[in-house]
């Protein structure tokens, strides 16, 4: 069992679009995909609500680069990443690559940035 404490914090960081895991070849013991990471956050919710604990799910960044769901602009990408409740999300130095992504990710309405409201 995790310690938990009134405040908890499940940082993603470094996806680079691997959202559905890597192969077994890639550091199968640090494989998970997007689902996992939202059970697991769901879990410790759970966990949580017996407590009146507080949990946030952070998206750090560099979720682009690394498979073909990386496109210019993200557009596939960005629709499955919406599907995860961040309570604040960041972007990485991956993100900032192409103007199309930016674009897509800060002046896009209903885009990226939009999505999440105050929460980017």
């Amino acid at each position: 069992m995790l310690p938990l404490g009134d405040i908890n914090v499940i940082i993603l960081t470094d996806v680079h679009s691997f959202v559905g895991g890597h192969s077994s070849v890639h550091e199968p013991h640090l494989n998970a995909d997007l689902g996992h990471v939202l059970s697991f956050y769901q879990h410790i919710e759970n966990e949580l609500g017996a407590v009146n604990g507080n949990v946030f799910l952070v998206n750090n960044g560099d979720w682009m680069d690394g498979t073909g769901l990386t496109t210019n602009p993200p557009n596939e990408l960005v629709e499955i990443i919406k599907h995860m409740p961040y309570s604040a999300l960041n972007i990485g130095n991956h993100e900032l690559y192409m103007n199309s992504t930016v674009e897509t990710i800060v002046k896009r309405p209903g885009g990226y940035a939009d999505w999440w409201g105050g929460r980017y």
